[in-house]
């Protein structure tokens, strides 16, 4: 639209006229801010003008005709002028008093005067006010009002005094004309509204109201404000589309039945116009039809998007407003010859396609996509509508009838213009010219369609259109092109489980290879449909009979197939899990027949694969190139479990730079899915069968049946089930069965023999009962074989009598047959709570010696010392109960190698004692002489013990102790340095004695450390230091202060050789006998 405001000009029109077009120019440079009433968004606007001289006749049109006039009505008026003093007041102040009078009298009050100045001296001079032109102006007729006039001065100048003045006029003359703008629309969105009101009174016209409203969108498309024009046509498509949905349920008015007369042309959208002058004279007039009147509102709305720069959004809206035009048409039952509907909807969507990719640019072609698709894809098929119409498709010939139609069809578009290229209309006669035509435009229309759905990511509807393709194809007899779509379509509908329409796609399948002659494809898809769920069954009943005399005369076999869909299997089911060399396995297999009919096999066998030959699922795939790990993990999808491998590639650094996820477990999805990435069963290959579990002449009847499968194995190992196959004619269905990892062994187990007590613990000391186990494996023991046994540690024997047991005579066993015997062990006591013992076992069948393990309990813990004086030996011993039994202990003595039975001394009285959990007992002997030379004492303790049963026995326990005799002997004493005795808090003297026992006399000095409780004393010198000794006797004095009152120990004193200094503790413990240990002295209260 070149629409511009109209502004008149008064006064000197020589003036004007040469000052008009640098207005004219200079007017849209700067933007300027537009307020509008009602709290309505400001806009930033950049004002255009188109300058006209002054005719009252003007306003006398626009009285006369004021319903529709908005933007050819001027919105300001200039007066020009540039005369001196004189001038002004002889002459001008009445031309500018009368023209002023004229726009009060139509009600006109924006005007602005423009005094143009040449005389630089009358700018300059201001001695004297109000004596130039300007000023004489602004005081006669501007008053409160003064920007309503301006001063140019020197407008033909570039100085800066002239543009200044320039500006000043342009801002003042921006801000006039929007404020003129806002008085206008203010008016008229006044009158607007209120023939709005009057909508449902009788008379009311929707065309005038529509002329009404679009003069306010050309006002907002006039300013650049396209974003409030296209509202406008938006409210006018709102109303329009509800008066239409009222007069449908009965709200009828007069207006509406002008656009149900008959369609008599149907040349569709035309955009290459930003206004169809024609339709709108048709509106104007009130002639205009249903599908013109929808057609030039959208056009509008169409040219405002492009202004806009948003054609994807014309795109949008295209395919709603074809669909709306359609429905109109049924809903007000206009009538219209056949396929001029559709003649219509193809020229509107390929001038909508034009136009949209003329005005797109590169960043939208995403956002173009989205919308453009649907519309392709709507054109396409309304040429098919009108190809099936006219007798173009394939496969038809045209009748008389049908061409007539055609020529009828042709001179409805009324090509009224020629465009540069090819235009919707001559493209739409080209296809309906003949039947090679029609072909050509279908399928480039199709591919364009096709091609845009995938580009935005619609598979689905890409292959939808790949399907009609499919039918097209096979209409023209060529059946390779439709099996390839009809394969893409079958594949994504079986990914998305849309199984029954897959299936009807797949007898379209059938039926393009039966003609191709491709039996091996044909016999597959005969398979699919005869066992599918989801077809007629007298359709899968053909297809049953067409696949049962394929079997019998196709002479190239056999084929090899995927037993699915024709065949599902259950689990197998193995009789046993461990199998012995030379028997039988038996398979049980349940076998889901899907056909309508029963179906014979000639054998049934399921291959066994050793364990080792192939890399079974769960083992990690490692990529040979450096840089590369693998971790495995499940993924689960629906009710089956696949493998998925994740896969790690790193950078030199060690960082991760792509992580893959491979699944091993293609077999399994292929088989749910039913597909490979072609559409069609994948070929698979026949395992070696050479092991395998098999049975011959098998009949599956239709539904569930069950076979048990046999066979013999003579090879040692661990078997796989890999490949089932059921062989019916020249077809051999296979299944695999490796995902499944089912298992079984076939062993020579070696013999076992074990030992085991029948109440759980075993202790040592005691006769012990345990059950000799044995278990030939798979082997056969002969009757009269012997087991011999023997224990380095422990005493065998054959009963509780303790005959002592070195062999076992067996009977005849058979394989994995069970043979027990009783026999008898007895341990020697010990020192840790758990001891070991190993027995050797050894059968001569097979010369082989197995070591048993036994562990046994210790009854007692055991504590051993050495007592000595300076004259004296003593070994004091504690005994432990550590088990709950109650345990007698009847008699005990002390045996010493070397010394003999008279020199022990016991010191109790040797008489049965009971000892349970965490009781005990404590020995004494005397050690009377002992040989000087025996450094080391081996003893050994003989108990006769007693269990809770009454079975009584003798049970040793050794031990040795250090023979270590005293080499020092020590007397402490405290004395009071007063008189009297100890009081605490006073000083006394802690006397030590110490004398070497023995004559050797090794030692000079000693090293001593006093240990007291700080509670008690206060030590006043050295807690640590040297004795010295002479002729092996030794003293030393220490001031201590008691703390406490009452009965308290004595500091306690701890020597040691001068070249020991830390081994305090074992000195005083083995060597010094400390004649005051345990001492105590009485301190009184001070």
């Amino acid at each position: 639209m070149e629409k511009r405001p109209i502004i008149t000009c008064y006064g000197d029109q020589t003036l004007y006229s040469s000052l008009c077009p640098a207005v004219t120019e200079m007017l849209p440079r700067a933007a300027v801010e537009w307020r509008r009433s009602y709290g309505r968004p400001a806009r930033k606007v950049c004002v255009e003008a188109t300058f006209v001289p002054f005719d009252a006749e003007i306003f006398k049109a626009k009285e006369a005709d004021d319903f529709c006039q908005l933007t050819s009505l001027p919105y300001f008026h200039l007066y020009w002028t540039d005369c001196d003093l004189d001038t002004y007041k002889s002459s001008i102040r009445d031309h500018i008093s009368t023209w002023l009078s004229i726009l009060r009298n139509y009600g006109i009050s924006d005007w602005m005067i423009v005094v143009v100045t040449h005389d630089e001296k009358s700018v300059k001079s201001k001695l004297l006010p109000r004596t130039n032109v300007y000023d004489k102006v602004k005081n006669d007729f501007c008053g409160k009002y003064a920007d309503r006039c301006v001063m140019l001065a020197e407008p033909l100048k570039s100085d800066p005094r002239s543009s200044e003045s320039w500006n000043n006029f342009l801002n003042k003359f921006r801000v006039q004309i929007l404020e003129s703008f806002n008085i206008s629309l203010n008016k008229f969105e006044e009158k607007l509204r209120s023939q709005r009101e009057l909508r449902t009174q009788a008379g009311w016209d929707f065309c005038q109201y529509f002329l009404m409203q679009e003069e306010l969108a050309f006002m907002f498309e006039m300013l650049g404000v396209y974003e409030d024009a296209l509202i406008q046509y938006d409210e006018l498509d709102a109303l329009f589309s509800q008066f239409l949905l009222n007069h449908a349920a009965g709200a009828t008015a007069e207006w509406i039945t002008n656009l149900t007369k008959p369609c008599e042309h149907w040349e569709g959208l035309n955009l290459s116009r930003p206004v169809d002058k024609e339709k709108r004279y048709q509106i104007q007039l009130n002639k205009i039809t249903l599908l013109d009147l929808r057609s030039y509102l959208f056009s509008r709305q169409c040219a405002l998007l492009f202004l806009l720069y948003r054609p994807w959004e014309v795109a949008q809206r295209s395919m709603g407003f074809m669909q709306t035009c359609v429905q109109d048409v049924e809903l007000l039952e206009v009538h219209t010859p056949p396929g001029s509907l559709a003649c219509w909807v193809f020229l509107s969507c390929m001038e909508t396609l034009q136009a949209c990719e003329k005005f797109s640019q590169s960043g939208q072609v995403a956002t173009y996509s989205l919308h453009t698709a649907s519309l392709w894809d709507y054109t396409r098929k309304k040429l098919y509508e009108l190809g099936e119409l006219c007798g173009l498709l394939p496969g038809m010939t045209p009748s008389s009838e049908q061409l007539h139609l055609v020529v009828d069809l042709v001179a409805g578009m009324r090509i009224l213009e020629q465009r540069e290229g090819e235009s919707p209309k001559s493209k739409l006669q080209e296809a309906l010219s003949s039947q090679t035509a029609f072909q050509k435009n279908y399928l480039e229309l199709s591919e364009l369609a096709m091609g845009t759905f995938k580009h935005i990511g619609r598979m689905r509807s890409a292959k939808r259109i790949g399907q009609d393709l499919a039918d097209f194809y096979m209409g023209l007899g060529e059946y390779s092109k439709a099996e390839g779509f009809l394969l893409d379509a079958l594949k994504m509908y079986k990914r998305e489980r849309w199984t029954s329409i897959a299936d009807h796609i797949r007898v379209k399948v059938a039926q393009c290879q039966e003609r191709e002659g491709s039996i091996s494809k044909y016999l597959r898809s005969c398979v699919c449909i005869a066992s599918s769920q989801d077809l007629d069954d007298d359709l899968r009943m053909d297809y049953y009979r067409k696949l049962l005399k394929l079997t019998t005369d196709v002479s190239d076999g056999p084929y090899t197939l995927k037993a699915y869909p024709l065949l599902t299997f259950d689990k197998p089911l193995l009789d046993k899990q461990v199998c012995i060399i030379g028997d039988h396995i038996t398979i049980t297999l349940g076998v889901t027949n899907h056909l309508p009919g029963p179906i014979t096999c000639n054998m049934l066998s399921i291959a066994l694969e050793p364990s080792g030959s192939r890399a079974l699922h769960g083992h990690h795939h490692v990529r040979h190139h450096s840089g590369t790990s693998s971790s495995s993990m499940e993924l689960c999808l629906d009710t089956t479990k696949y493998k998925v491998f994740e896969e790690y590639e790193y950078t030199s650094n060690g960082q991760v730079q792509t992580i893959r996820l491979q699944c091993h477990d293609a077999s399994t999805m292929d088989k749910q899915i039913g597909l490979n990435h072609s559409g069609t069963q994948k070929d698979v290959q026949l395992d070696d069968y050479t092991i395998s579990a098999s049975l011959e002449h098998v009949v599956m009847m239709p539904g569930h049946n069950t076979f048990s499968l046999s066979t013999k194995l003579d090879d040692l190992g661990s078997y796989c089930l890999s490949q089932l196959c059921a062989e019916a004619c020249q077809i051999q269905l296979v299944e695999s069965l490796q995902e499944l990892l089912i298992e079984f062994q076939v062993k020579a187990d070696a013999s076992t023999v074990c030992l085991k007590s029948p109440s759980g613990q075993v202790l040592a000391g005691f006769v012990q009962e345990l059950e000799l186990i044995v278990n030939p494996g798979s082997y056969t023991i002969p009757e009269g074989a012997v087991l011999h046994v023997s224990s380095q540690t422990l005493q065998i024997f054959q009963d509780e009598g303790q005959n002592k047991l070195t062999s076992v005579t067996l009977p005849a066993l058979k394989a994995y047959e069970t043979w027990e015997q009783k026999i008898f062990v007895k341990a020697a006591l010990g020192s840790v709570d758990e001891e070991e013992h190993l027995v050797d076992v050894e059968g001569d069948w097979n010369n082989s010696i197995l070591c048993q393990s036994l562990t046994f309990q210790q009854p007692f813990c055991f504590k051993c010392k050495m007592r000595n004086t300076i004259s004296k030996r003593f070994v004091e011993l504690t005994m432990t109960a550590t088990r709950t039994l109650s345990i007698t202990v009847n008699h005990t003595s002390l045996k010493i190698q070397g010394v003999a039975d008279e020199n022990i001394v016991p010191f109790y009285t040797d008489a049965p004692m009971v000892l349970t959990a965490n009781q005990s007992a404590t020995y004494l002997w005397q050690l009377k002489e002992i040989p000087a030379n025996m450094q080391t004492l081996s003893c050994s303790l003989v108990l006769g013990l007693q269990d809770p049963t009454g079975i009584q026995c003798n049970a040793d326990y050794n031990f040795k102790l250090e023979n270590e005799e005293m080499r020092y002997g020590m007397l402490t004493s405290i004395r009071s340095d007063s008189e009297g005795p100890v009081k605490s808090g006073g000083t006394c003297t802690l006397n030590v004695d110490i004398q070497e026992l023995g004559n050797a006399h090794q030692a000079e000095q000693l090293t001593y450390q006093i240990e007291v409780d700080k509670k008690c004393w206060v030590v006043m010198g050295k807690t640590a230091g040297e004795i010295g000794l002479q002729n092996g006797r030794g003293h030393m004095s220490l001031k201590v202060v008691p703390l406490q009152c009452g009965y308290i120990p004595v500091p306690s004193i701890k020597i040691s050789d001068a070249g020991n200094p830390g081994e305090f503790s074992e000195r005083k413990s083995h060597h010094v006998f400390d004649a005051s240990a345990a001492q105590c002295v009485t301190v009184e209260m001070s």
